[in-house]
């Protein structure tokens, strides 16, 4: 493979796969199919999330299942529009075939859900520092040992001269 040939696999990590008897390109979101991805896939994120959240790095596969079941119109419609497809095709797909499909899209699309992740994370991290109290302002400084009494003669005024007498 050729560096330009890389670079545009890196750019633009469309897989192509046999789907019963039709090819298919499932394709990497582009910008704005990204950001209307991210409003259908908003509820399998959160789950991602949390999963990530509770379980570390390490996702058992029945939880990854479950996830994509509790928000299955959506992963449908994200696969359908990765491939350029419809869903009643997708849905009507022998499970075997849905598999390697979805297998596809996952390893196209996957860096698109990393990166709502991170970005969120960070996000989320930011408005909590912005938020945080400021660092509590020094004490104030000690009372005096001792009542402090000021005593002005008569004969002072504004700008004479003035004479304090502390005891």
């Amino acid at each position: 493979m050729s560096k330009s040939e890389h670079d545009m696999e890196i750019l633009f990590p469309d897989q192509t796969v046999t789907i019963g008897s039709e090819t298919v390109t499932v394709r990497e979101f582009r910008y704005r199919e990204g950001i209307e991805a991210t409003v259908l896939a908003r509820g399998f994120l959160a789950g991602l999330r949390a999963l990530l959240t509770t379980t570390g790095d390490e996702i058992a596969a029945e939880d990854l299942d479950t996830l994509i079941a509790e928000h299955r119109e959506a992963w449908f419609k994200l696969i359908a529009m990765s491939c350029g497809r419809e869903v009643e095709w997708l849905a009507g797909l022998p499970d075997r075939e849905a598999m390697k499909l979805q297998m596809a899209f996952w390893g196209v699309n996957s860096n698109f859900f990393t990166r709502r992740l991170l970005w969120g994370a960070a996000f989320a991290a930011a408005v909590k520092v912005r938020r945080s109290p400021s660092p509590m302002s020094s004490p104030s400084s000690s009372p005096p040992a001792s009542d402090e009494t000021t005593t002005t003669l008569p004969d002072n005024s504004p700008g004479g001269k003035s004479s304090d007498i502390s005891a």
